[in-house]
């Protein structure tokens, strides 16, 4: 008998919800290369990141993550590209970027807090005293398609 059987049932269900959580997971395991360069166990993110990947073995372990799910996320997290992930597993790359989402979408769930769009959007509000224009220009930020990319300007609208 599984011990997550109740998780795992909403897990699932939540998964096949079109309800994006996981930005800060994507963002984590986008950068997880760049992060276990050179660690730095008093960052956050980098704490945060084994938090996550701990996570990921957790769910693997008790099948709540499927093959293919963990192929597009070891590629992706060992810093391949979209176009070198397409020749691997023979996915176009609509479909390995639905893959890693829904995969995200799983680990930012089961861990909960500041893993999901909501809780880490209280996290910044609370850690940055940000005021609520600044709150909604966050969560724009986060739902936007510019999400993984590197803001260089505090001039960039969303």
């Amino acid at each position: 008998m599984k011990v997550l059987l109740v998780e795992d049932v909403y897990i699932r269900k939540f998964v096949s919800e079109d309800y994006n959580m996981s930005w800060y997971c994507q963002h984590l395991l986008m950068n997880s290369e760049i992060l276990h360069a050179q660690p730095d166990f008093e960052d956050d993110e980098y704490n945060n990141l084994l938090v996550v990947e701990s996570k990921v073995n957790f769910l693997v372990e008790n099948g709540l993550i499927q093959k293919q799910e963990l192929d597009v996320l070891n590629l992706l997290t060992s810093g391949k590209r979209f176009k070198d992930i397409e020749g691997i597993l023979n996915l176009n790359r609509v479909t390995i970027s639905k893959v890693f989402r829904e995969v995200c979408k799983k680990i930012s769930f089961s861990l909960g807090g500041v893993f999901t769009d909501d809780g880490y959007i209280n996290y910044m509000v609370e850690k940055y005293k940000l005021n609520s224009d600044e709150a909604e220009k966050l969560e724009k930020y986060i739902q936007s398609n510019l999400k993984h990319k590197i803001i260089r300007s505090a001039t960039n609208e969303y």
